[in-house]
């Protein structure tokens, strides 16, 4: 179970750097890579929860958010009215 939880905190760590550092295609390959096949699980995590929980810890970084919102629209994260 540390494992997983490791394996989470490192992923959210990572994609924040990424952002950090404006990193977009290599942010827009984990996405990517998160998003296809959503019924699946990673390491016990749902991918699509877990994908949400990363645009969530991403985006305070204003040059990321448009990879961001694409995402988060296309799993029902980002509310109609918001957009």
């Amino acid at each position: 179970m540390d494992d997983a939880k490791n394996f989470k905190s490192s992923l959210i760590i990572y994609v924040q750097r990424l952002s950090e550092l404006n990193l977009k295609s290599r942010l827009v390959e984990v996405f990517q890579e998160l998003f296809l096949d959503m019924d699946e699980k990673i390491c016990g995590f749902s991918k699509k929860d877990l994908l949400g929980v990363l645009i969530l810890s991403c985006s305070r970084y204003r040059e990321v958010q448009r990879v961001l919102l694409q995402y988060g629209d296309a799993i029902g994260l980002v509310d109609d009215d918001l957009i």
